[in-house]
């Protein structure tokens, strides 16, 4: 029993131990000069953290079939970010249904340091968003 209990506190243990031999990059959160961060359509507002260069994408359910698509609604005048670009990429539709939706990507570039807040909403062509996505972003030097 002794030697069972001894065995079972080890095994235990052993889980906890530090793993010097990981080449895995530790990850906190969306800040510093990662390549390309991503957000896959964030409960709003979240935060962003670049340097000038680098990129974020926000990546937003969509389905235009419906005559609603994202719509930008401002952050970028500032001069903080740019657009970078823009695509569309359906769901999967083995079937060949009509109608399936998929997700509006827009990719952006830090330009300088400051702040902005950049709000894109969803609705149809002319007609008030009756849902909004908000990024904070803030680029540092």
């Amino acid at each position: 029993m002794r030697a069972a209990l001894v065995i079972m506190s080890a095994l235990a243990l052993s889980g906890c131990a530090f793993d010097a031999m990981s080449t895995k990059p530790e990850v906190k959160g969306l800040e510093g000069a990662a390549d390309m961060q991503t957000l896959y359509h964030p409960d709003s507002p979240v935060e962003v953290t670049l340097r000038p260069g680098g990129r974020f994408e926000l990546v937003l359910k969509s389905n235009p079939s419906t005559g609603y698509f994202w719509q930008y609604k401002e952050g970028l005048e500032t001069g903080v970010i740019q657009d970078f670009e823009y695509r569309y990429e359906g769901d999967p539709n083995p079937g060949g249904a009509v109608g399936v939706g998929g997700n509006e990507i827009f990719v952006y570039e830090a330009l300088k340091p400051g702040k902005t807040t950049l709000v894109l909403g969803y609705a149809r062509s002319r007609q008030t968003a009756f849902e909004t996505v908000s990024v904070r972003v803030t680029v540092r030097k």
